[in-house]
């Protein structure tokens, strides 16, 4: 797994073509950002736009490392874990075992909601939800070690 400072290198110099250039090309056909520069001005309005790309690519990743602890802890207690990026950005599955589906979410108001129910596309399977609690504040956010014992005896039961 590459750290923080080998994903942002790479996201800011060998993948820059692919994302970064397209999207400030884009950017002054918004008008949030044209009110900006008329706000702050080129240079104060492009830091601001700075701070919010690396601020969206820090989330992309912490989202990825918890979503790979997770995984990897399940694995640990035995659970043969399947996983897709489809599955997971399209019908928010975040993976399955058997005919089990498994969503979760950690608590954000904000953001949960946004995308139609599993439900919504799967019929014949049984779906558990479950909310991860978090370490806490000031520490990163992974599942707590309870959150991932209490998911693993759901979904064993959902195996049965």
């Amino acid at each position: 797994m590459p750290s923080w400072e080998e994903f942002d290198a790479y996201m800011h110099h060998e993948a820059r073509s692919k994302w970064l250039e397209p999207l400030l090309q884009a950017l002054p056909s918004f008008p949030e950002v044209r009110d900006l520069i008329a706000k702050l001005g080129r240079e104060e309005a492009w830091k601001h736009v700075q701070r919010a790309i690396r601020w969206r690519l820090g989330k992309f990743y912490l989202s990825a490392i918890r979503e790979l602890d997770l995984f990897t802890r399940l694995r640990e207690m035995g659970f043969p874990l399947n996983y897709h990026l489809l599955a997971d950005v399209l019908l928010r599955v975040d993976f399955w075992t058997g005919k089990t589906l498994v969503c979760v979410f950690f608590e954000n108001t904000k953001y949960r909601g946004r995308k139609p129910p599993a439900e919504r596309f799967f019929q014949a399977f049984d779906i558990v939800h479950m909310k991860i609690a978090r370490q806490g504040f000031g520490r990163f956010w992974i599942a707590a070690d309870v959150a991932v014992k209490e998911l693993a005896e759901q979904v064993a039961k959902s195996r049965q």
